[in-house]
């Protein structure tokens, strides 16, 4: 029988580095929904991601526990990353670069600093 590893939760007698870099290499954390090849509504999948962060701050604000809120900002992030694919099929925008733009974007604006220094 064979463990899992907690950080992936996949069998550690699987090729676990060679998933850990892929997943560090990708820009999406979920699989594929089914809309994410099939729909070319991008607007309607924009309205989806403020849906789902909808949810997430009524959750916050009716007593929601903080596995529910937890639950509803990942939902926001899954159907983020289902806008991401769709625009990735219909434009093959690069998705990776665009998280490195974002990412560049936020470093220059101090995002990723903490009172101990930067991250």
């Amino acid at each position: 029988m064979s463990q899992t590893d907690p950080d992936y939760d996949v069998p550690s007698d699987m090729a676990c580095d060679a998933y850990k870099e892929a997943i560090a290499d990708s820009a999406y954390r979920f699989p594929a929904t089914r809309w994410a090849t099939t729909s070319t509504h991008i607007a309607e999948q924009a309205r989806k991601v403020c849906d789902e962060a909808s949810e997430a701050f009524y959750a916050t604000k009716h007593g929601a526990s903080l596995e529910d809120v937890a639950d509803e900002l990942l939902d926001t992030i899954h159907a983020a990353e289902t806008g991401l694919r769709i625009l990735q099929a219909l434009n093959d925008v690069d998705v990776n670069a665009a998280c490195a733009r974002v990412e560049a974007k936020n470093r220059a604006r101090g995002y990723y600093e903490f009172s101990g220094g930067a991250l």
